[in-house]
């Protein structure tokens, strides 16, 4: 692992940045790294609320299977999945 602007890098990937990919470029490792950086630290809270949003959704999902063990797919996406539905047992819409 390497230390590039704060963040901790698998070698593979540092490797690839450092010797195929920045090369003929014209752009600096460090400028590079720098922006990289800050994209992931702008983007990684973003990330983990859709991870969680995610989560959230897929627990509706799975209850929902519980509770309709024997239902179809079709059945499933109509109820649970469409924005219009209001008769889902499981709350508002998704």
């Amino acid at each position: 692992m390497t230390e590039r602007d704060g963040l901790i890098v698998d070698d593979r990937l540092d490797d690839f940045i450092m010797r195929e990919a920045l090369p003929d470029t014209g752009i600096k490792s460090e400028d590079f790294w720098r922006g990289f950086s800050g994209l992931i630290r702008d983007l990684a809270p973003k990330n983990r609320a859709l991870l969680a949003k995610r989560d959230q959704l897929q627990a509706r999902i799975d209850a929902w299977w519980k509770m309709h063990p024997d239902a179809s797919i079709a059945a499933h996406h109509q109820c649970t999945l469409c924005v219009e539905c209001r008769q889902c047992p499981l709350g508002q819409p998704l």
